[in-house]
């Protein structure tokens, strides 16, 4: 087969004139096929520190129900970890991991995720890590939720100029850090700026 047939034969698949001449259509008929497309930019960066990855000075929110209940009528509660925010009481954390390192999310989800700082966390099964623990810090408070890592989130769209959103708390997570709110009040109002390390997450950071 000559060259220019194996053009024709590709521009006759991308629908354009098979004239086995490669030119400007041809090529803009290639990549929207393939979508080619740069990660987008993060307003935040991880580090590691030993075994850990570390996250510093990131706005922090809250996200899901406290198990016996939920704030937004349109959560069903339900987590990528498959842990239930709103028929039981979750302690846990929402950390964006890269949306292109999975293969089961949907085209919005990877709008949400693609491109993030952390990897995706994989265990010795190679699924992802969910559990993994976290240890939040704002202001003088540490706290390490015992369910760790129970969904993927924020999204890149939830954050603003100066505003980099890194970090979901369960209520009653958040709820070590205000103590005098209530729980349906924490699921809407939390946001404070804080860090977080995730134990041991440079392990589990596939090769």
């Amino acid at each position: 087969m000559k060259p220019s047939d194996a053009l024709k034969q590709i521009q006759a698949i991308l629908g354009v004139v098979a004239d086995g001449v490669w030119g400007q259509k041809s090529q803009s008929a290639l990549n929207s096929l393939i979508q080619i497309k740069e990660a987008p930019t993060w307003p935040f960066s991880m580090s590691i520190d030993g075994d850990d990855i570390v996250v510093n000075d990131v706005v922090i929110t809250c996200f899901g129900g406290w198990g016996t209940g939920i704030a937004d009528p349109s959560d069903n509660g339900n987590t990528a970890s498959g842990m239930n925010t709103r028929n039981r009481p979750v302690v846990g954390v929402s950390v964006a991991m890269d949306g292109r390192q999975f293969t089961t999310l949907t085209p919005a989800e990877h709008r949400a995720l693609d491109g993030a700082p952390i990897p995706r966390l994989l265990n010795d099964h190679g699924l992802t890590a969910w559990h993994t623990p976290v240890e939040v810090t704002i202001g003088d408070i540490t706290f390490v939720p015992p369910d760790g890592i129970v969904d993927l989130g924020p999204a890149l769209q939830a954050s603003e100029p100066g505003q980099p959103h890194a970090l979901d708390l369960t209520p009653l997570a958040a709820q070590h850090f205000k103590t005098g709110m209530l729980l349906r009040q924490l699921a809407e109002d939390f946001e404070a700026r804080g860090s977080f390390r995730i134990i041991g997450g440079a392990k589990l950071v596939p090769a």
